[in-house]
């Protein structure tokens, strides 16, 4: 009786906390996005003013991370400038959801190639 009692109890115990664990699967895929963007309020042609850009990461439900390469202009050559490509690694975390609308927060860090000031950084705080 005794035996039957504890093992009893401790199948009890076992299934609650298997199924205590068990979480809603969240979406984990691949994403690829690509961007344009012109600079507004500065000298310049049209090409000078306009930057490129591609990033290629991973959503593990509420974060994602993401590495971004970009071109700062599309000019074959522009007048002080040293460097025109450059890299950076996004992570982003969903900080606020309810229904159809959600903040998320990214805090980026990069490199600017062949720049004399070459480090990059990156706040951004968007509500979709």
């Amino acid at each position: 009786m005794r035996k039957c009692f504890f093992t009893t109890l401790f199948s009890m115990v076992f299934l609650i906390t298997v199924y205590s664990q068990e979480r809603e699967k969240e979406a984990h895929y691949y994403y690829l996005s690509l961007g344009t963007s012109v600079y507004t309020n500065t000298p310049g042609t049209f090409g000078d003013k306009t930057f490129i850009t591609a990033e290629f990461g991973r959503t593990f439900g509420i974060f994602d991370i993401g590495i971004l390469m970009g071109k700062l202009n599309l000019s074959k050559h522009v007048k002080g400038t040293d460097s025109t490509f450059f890299t950076e690694l996004l992570p982003t975390i969903n900080v606020f959801s309810k229904g159809r609308f959600s903040e998320a927060l990214t805090l980026g860090a990069g490199y600017i190639f062949n720049a004399s000031e070459n480090f990059l950084t990156e706040i951004t705080n968007s509500i979709n």
